[in-house]
């Protein structure tokens, strides 16, 4: 059977129809009756030959799934009594070439055109209020999109995988001089990997841009997002490689973690007085960045944050902030020095590991803890002044700090921990207090230029040479001499 006629069949509307032809594998066209209103859900499902069918204009509902898997289906009219398009109705569509979605349709429902890898052409109507999840996820013969005024959702995963989606033009409505455009949210997922998008114009109607909703669009390469916008979520705009420049309104209050991430060619980005926090990963690997002004308003630097920004040579922290986490500078490797401000407690695990151009560093007053791996491997650091509030310098705190000549470790420290100055190889004299109660092994082993060592107590003090000695023991037969 490779075609069927049934337009003058007259179906109760009492008749479920759902599956009536489903997965008819020789089925090529179909005239559906003239009196249809109802394509019943899955009634075309999985017929593999349907290139064709009828719609007459009585027709006001297309159920869910009603042409899914049609794979041989290349054109469709969808007349302007239709209302409602369920979900997934052209689910899988591949040979599908274009469509033109009525006026009378003001909802694309969750996956209505999911997997139609040959749509090239989509016409929307004014009407049209909501793209719902999925409806075009993997169209990836798209290459451009215009989403009129009307709409007011783009949903989760909208156009995720449009691999050749290259403009994207939401409209405004010039007759509406309140409220030209209606977006407010572009979904979590709603243009990721779009690999080939370049140009997309954001409305002033937009307040969020969701979760992954630009992620890995690699040919994107600038991007103005307007005064309305209020959020930025996680990891919106993480590996848009391409991307070099973003202008952030003083609207925006928070920038979630991974935001840009592995944004490489990012070189600069102003950030407004409004945001109280840089969260994890926002800035990491964003290699092309050369300097960053914090504001005053923000308070916090969460782990990783600018972590592997190679390029950065300068930033400016504010005396607001009283928390920098793990890892927030590692890998900065052209960064040459820096002010931590007061208020900051905590030198917080691997901060500026493998910074190797770190020159100097002024540490806070309120410095309590130097916490592990907190400045290892950064090579050109000469000289460091710890303050006299720290208690303890964690394991391997400044390994492999080559260029460190002298070390003063504050009277009132108590602890230092396993290779904490291991192979600071140009390392010539500590002065340690003798309120230390541990010292952990191999905290000085292979300080090769070691020459003197110096004790200090509340009222005296003693230096020792220790050429010859074992460093590797020191920290057992150190305490002899306190």
């Amino acid at each position: 059977m490779s075609s069927i006629n049934l337009e003058n069949l007259t179906i109760p509307k009492s008749t479920n129809c759902s599956f009536l032809l489903s997965a008819c594998p020789e089925l090529e066209s179909v005239t559906l009756p003239k009196n249809a209103t109802f394509i019943h859900s899955m009634i075309f499902g999985e017929c593999s030959k349907l290139k064709n069918v009828d719609i007459p204009d009585t027709v006001t509902t297309i159920g869910y799934g009603a042409f899914r898997g049609c794979t041989s289906l290349e054109s469709i009219t969808i007349p302007d009594s239709v209302k409602r398009i369920g979900n997934c109705a052209f689910f899988n569509c591949p040979d599908l070439k274009s469509i033109i979605i009525p006026d009378s349709i003001k909802k694309i429902s969750k996956c209505t055109f999911q997997y139609c890898t040959g749509l090239k052409s989509v016409t929307l109507p004014s009407s049209l209020k909501t793209i719902g999840k999925n409806a075009f996820y993997n169209c990836s013969s798209l290459e451009s999109i215009t989403i009129p005024a009307s709409v007011e959702t783009i949903g989760d995963n909208a156009f995720w995988q449009c691999k050749n989606l290259t403009d994207v033009n939401i409209q405004n409505d010039p007759t509406n001089t309140t409220s030209p455009a209606s977006l407010k949210t572009i979904g979590p997922n709603a243009f990721k990997d779009c690999e080939k998008l370049k140009n997309i114009n954001i409305p002033d109607s937009v307040t969020r841009i969701g979760e992954s909703a630009f992620m890995s669009c690699t040919s994107l390469e600038s991007l103005t997002l307007p005064d309305s916008v209020t959020r930025i979520d996680y990891m919106a705009f993480a590996s848009c490689e391409r991307l070099k420049n973003i202008t952030i309104p003083d609207s925006l209050y928070c920038i979630g973690a991974h935001a840009f991430n592995n944004c490489k060619s990012l070189e600069n980005i102003t950030l407004p007085d409004s945001i109280t926090e840089i969260d994890s990963f926002v800035f990491h690997g964003c290699q092309s960045f050369k300097s960053m002004i914090i504001p005053d308003s923000v308070t916090a630097i969460h782990s990783d944050a600018f972590k592997k920004c190679s390029s950065l040579e300068s930033i400016k922290i504010p005396e607001s902030v009283d928390s920098i986490e793990w890892n927030a500078f590692k890998g900065c490797k052209k960064l040459t020095g820096i002010t931590i401000p007061n208020g900051v407690t905590v030198i917080s695990d691997s901060i500026f590991e493998n910074c190797e151009n770190l020159e100097h560093i002024k540490l806070p007053d309120s410095l309590e803890d130097i916490c592990d791996n907190a400045f290892q491997d950064c090579h050109s650091l000469k000289e460091i002044t710890l303050p006299d509030t720290l208690e303890s310098i964690g394991k391997k705190a400044f390994c492999e700090c080559k260029s460190l000549e002298s070390i003063e470790i504050p009277y009132g420290t108590e602890r230092i921990g396993s290779f904490a100055f291991y192979q600071c190889k140009n390392l010539k004299s500590i002065t340690i207090p003798n309120t230390l109660y541990s010292i952990g092994n191999n905290a000085f082993s292979d300080c090769k230029s070691l020459e003197t060592v110096t004790i200090i107590s509340d009222c005296t003090s003693r230096t020792i040479d220790v050429r010859g000695l074992d460093f590797d023991t020191m920290n057992r037969w150190i305490f002899l001499y306190f």
